[in-house]
């Protein structure tokens, strides 16, 4: 694959994943966090089980020996990530969100830096700080003020925790080298982390409020998790851990400062809602810095 497919699947991994806060959001305050993660993450696997049991079958003799790996790997990715997200955003704002989901891709590079030794160079710090700008521009809409009326709120330090689930994540996806298809890699993580989170599950089941799926269930609540299954679930994770595996953890992470991006253009395009100045000024920053960052990873290669 060349590095432009990679560019491509990434990008599209951010796509669906602009979708995630705004739908994740109305959610939860119909269904807790946990239980949304966890149809979440049946509905995957009903849609990947078909696809790659197979493969994983025949496949299972690459996992001997690394089953703590995938065991890591699903509880970031399923158990640890997702869950902690939801249960952030019944306690945060989307503006918080926006900004706080910039600090991941410094994550990566840090852990990148610690876990495989990858040096950050002065051109990524620099694509990182113009991303931040771009970022910081739409959110607060081209205001100071908007800025500066930043207050942390109480599901803050959760959205961070899973920022750094993410890092990790992604910097472990690119050191475990298993003799995998990627279907097959992320079926076994994805079994490992719905196991992990299904006795989250179990708890809320006995002993609080957990949401069933039923057939007097809201038929858009429905066709939210079929979505949020298909697109920010089974197609994203595919789609980065294939960009990954060409352009490493730390270029890869900057493709996160798409999410707003896309979600800009979304709503432009479902609601309605027009471009400003801070708009432009903003994808456009973030854009420059996408391109210096993975310039400086090319030239360092």
């Amino acid at each position: 694959m060349s590095r432009r497919q990679a560019y491509l699947l990434l990008a599209l991994a951010a796509l669906f994943w602009a979708t995630n806060p705004a739908l994740g959001r109305l959610m939860v305050d119909s269904v807790t966090p946990v239980s949304l993660s966890f149809w979440r993450w049946t509905g995957a696997l009903a849609i990947l089980l078909p696809i790659a049991l197979p493969r994983l079958i025949a496949e299972r003799h690459a996992m001997r020996g690394h089953y703590m790996a995938l065991l890591t790997l699903g509880f970031l990715s399923v158990s640890g990530f997702t869950t902690l997200v939801y249960v952030g955003l019944s306690f945060t704002t989307a503006t918080n969100l926006s900004l706080l989901n910039g600090t991941m891709p410094i994550m990566i590079l840090i852990v990148a830096r610690l876990v495989l030794g990858h040096a950050i160079g002065s051109r990524r710090i620099l694509g990182v700080a113009v991303c931040l700008t771009g970022v910081a521009l739409i959110v607060a809409q081209g205001s100071l003020a908007v800025l500066l009326d930043f207050q942390l709120n109480p599901g803050d330090p959760i959205i961070l925790l899973a920022m750094f689930c993410w890092a990790l994540y992604s910097v472990l996806l690119a050191k475990v080298k298993l003799a995998m298809h990627p279907f097959s890699l992320h079926l076994a993580a994805f079994i490992a982390g719905w196991v992990m989170l299904g006795l989250g599950f179990a708890v809320e089941a006995i002993f609080f409020n957990a949401w069933w799926p039923t057939p007097d269930s809201d038929p858009a609540m429905l066709a939210g998790l079929a979505f949020l299954a298909l697109f920010p679930s089974v197609l994203a994770f595919l789609f980065w851990q294939k960009g990954i595996a060409v352009t490493g953890p730390g270029t890869a992470g900057y493709f996160i400062y798409l999410v707003p991006v896309f979600g800009t253009l979304l709503a432009v395009a479902t609601l309605g809602e027009q471009l400003y100045w801070y708009h432009w000024a903003g994808m456009a920053a973030i854009f420059l810095g996408i391109f210096l960052a993975q310039r400086g990873a090319r030239v360092k290669a």
